[in-house]
């Protein structure tokens, strides 16, 4: 067969290959059989698959694999090395491992080099290790085919197992069947050959950086192993952490997992030997959470993967086991932490059920002091729940972003398109944490005010020049009404926080702008209802808020039925953190709706300032 006909048959694989893997092994075995070759490999320098192919049976898939592993390692190890020094040492390999007479190590590239595909055969093939031109672009071409959809394939394939990690974790009750449940799908979608979780047990709390000690009293305690196969699992037994240099170099540089390619077992505890031999290791810590430094955290346990065949462990690899290892520590210490609450729980309720005994009419107090836990319960589910999915979400989508943005030859206008992705979701980020912050700043009264005269008038007309803009995009107008202050010859000033003003108002105009009908108004009136209180009231035309909805609006992450209808975007923490802001300068907020579904029915949102937080009138405002 003619070399530029082998050339488009390569293409013509390459095209109608269903994954990376088989575009590989199709290519390498048709190269192989047209150059009238034995063996041969086609490995990628990249993090993608590689592929072999032999007629004989004397060498079996087996073997192949662990050959295909070893290459793989030569060149990752040889990446920065001349082709004549990585040519040497595949030579090397493959005479040591390999009965055959003749090997051709050929280079594939164009621009730059994009792997190697080696030849070996009884008889000599004369390539002088060197592929000729009508061969090395569909060889380039297959390669870069096959690392592109192996990307697509290993990140679908990391979403799958997030997915399964969570759900696995979200329906265990034990920390033992989490941990199982985590080792299991992390081993099976990485194709781990084995895998051990271990808690530690510490003699006494270490509050210190874990780096500067060398001889912690620490008990390792296993907990649950999985193996792909029974000829891989050992009894495991309780070993001292200082017994093995590699578990307590894990607890050192945690949250760091340390990797090992081709590992000694000689001083290490038992559990590292198996009937076999595993040289690749990674061994990543189980984290508790601390306010201070990450070398000051408490590990909870370690969790140990090990492969059969020699293997770099990837970066893409070791996040994906660094978030798993996070998860399932989150999911530890939430239920540990239920399960000391319910211990709490049901101890008080024994007692007061021992207190109705002695007095019954502690009954009722008894009964709605339960129901009082519960509902806490719930919130606190409730809150955890949309906090996690508020930040993991926007954190998800930049991943993604990012991960796109990092494929070679894309172009300008999808680059765009992603920086545009990751800004907006950063922003979305950004303001869901400072909203946080804020609320707790405020329940903690750890905000201090700065009084300072505000005119009114000055203040609110800036924002509208600075929500002009965004509302011109919705044809909506605004009208700012200070007649009723004018009739009565007061001038539109408060003396008051001005950042917390500016934040209440901007925050107004941002949930009118919100759910207004398009080409309405938005009106702003300014009035004194009774004497050193000032009021100002932002009117909207809109679908309004049910009725039912109206005692709810103001609970945190809550969101209602017309934000959820028309997909409006928001956390429901824009109204509890306005709330919270107006009650901090002493004032008070009430809403009035009329719910239409036409799109036109008028929202008042009316808050209530003293003329001077610092001078307080004894009279409620009206």
């Amino acid at each position: 067969m003619e070399v530029t006909e082998i050339g488009q048959r390569i293409n013509e694989l390459t095209l109608n290959g269903e994954n990376s893997q088989a575009i590989l092994q199709d290519v390498v075995k048709k190269l192989t059989q047209s150059l009238q070759g034995d063996i041969g490999f086609l490995i990628t320098i990249a993090n993608g698959n590689s592929a072999s192919w032999s007629n004989s049976e004397v060498t079996d898939k087996k073997r192949l694999r662990t050959l295909e592993a070893k290459l793989k390692l030569i060149l990752t190890e040889t990446s920065d090395g001349d082709e004549n020094k990585i040519r040497d040492h595949i030579l090397s390999l493959l005479k040591k491992n390999l009965a055959y007479n003749a090997w051709e190590v050929c280079a594939v590239s164009d621009e730059c080099l994009w792997g190697w595909f080696i030849l070996g055969s009884d008889q000599g093939i004369g390539l002088n290790h060197h592929l000729a031109a009508p061969l090395q672009q569909p060889l380039c071409l297959a390669l870069k085919t096959a690392q592109l959809q192996s990307e697509v394939e290993k990140k679908q394939r990391y979403q799958q197992l997030q997915h399964k990690v969570t759900e696995a974790i979200h329906n265990s009750q034990e920390v033992e069947t989490v941990l199982e449940s985590a080792i299991a799908q992390l081993t099976q979608g990485l194709e781990i050959t084995r895998g051990v979780a271990f808690m530690l047990r510490y003699a006494e709390p270490i509050f210190s950086d874990r780096r500067t000690i060398a001889d912690p009293d620490i008990e390792v305690q296993p907990l649950t192993q999985w193996t792909q196969s029974p000829d891989w699992e050992m009894p495991l037994t309780s070993f001292s952490l200082t017994d093995s240099s590699l578990c307590l170099k894990a607890w050192q540089q945690a949250p760091t997992p340390v990797s090992v390619q081709g590992m000694q077992t000689a001083g290490e505890p038992p559990f590292l030997n198996t009937p076999h031999p595993l040289p690749a290791l990674l061994i990543a810590p189980l984290m508790g959470t601390s306010n201070g430094s990450h070398n000051s955290q408490m590990v909870l346990g370690l969790l140990l993967l090990q492969y059969e065949h020699a293997r770099i462990w990837q970066p893409e690899e070791k996040e994906i086991v660094s978030w798993v290892c996070t998860e399932a520590s989150t999911a530890i210490i939430y239920k540990k932490t239920i399960q000391r609450v319910q211990s709490l729980v049901n101890e008080r309720t024994a007692q007061l059920k021992h207190s109705l005994d002695v007095q019954a009419r502690l009954y009722e107090t008894t009964k709605y002091q339960v129901k009082q836990l519960q509902e806490l319960n719930q919130l606190k589910n409730d809150i955890l729940t949309a906090i996690s999915h508020e930040l993991y979400t926007p954190l998800a989508t930049m991943k993604m972003a990012i991960q796109m943005l990092r494929q070679h030859q894309i172009s300008p206008d999808r680059r765009v398109k992603y920086l545009n992705i990751l800004e907006q979701e950063w922003c979305r980020e950004f303001t869901l944490i400072k909203d946080l912050l804020t609320l707790q700043s405020l329940e903690t009264e750890e905000i201090v005010l700065q009084a300072a005269p505000i005119n009114l008038h000055k203040l609110l007309t800036q924002l509208k020049e600075e929500f002009q803009e965004k509302w011109r995009k919705k044809g909506l107008q605004f009208t700012l009404n200070l007649e009723p202050l004018e009739k009565q010859g007061i001038a539109p000033f408060l003396y008051s926080d001005g950042e917390s003003l500016r934040r209440i108002f901007a925050e107004l105009l941002t949930n009118a702008s919100k759910y207004s009908t398009a080409n309405t108004t938005v009106e702003i009136t300014v009035s004194q209802p009774v004497s050193n209180w000032i009021q100002i009231s932002i009117t909207n035309v809109g679908c309004g808020i049910p009725p039912e909805d109206l005692e709810d609006i103001f609970e945190r992450f809550w969101r209602g039925r017309a934000a959820i209808e028309n997909a409006t975007p928001g956390t429901g923490l824009g109204l509890p953190l306005l709330k919270a802001l107006v009650q901090h300068l002493h004032g008070t907020i009430e809403v009035d709706s009329q719910y239409d579904r036409e799109q036109f029915g008028k929202t008042t949102f009316s808050v209530t300032f003293p003329r001077s937080f610092n001078e307080v009138s004894s009279l409620e405002p009206s």
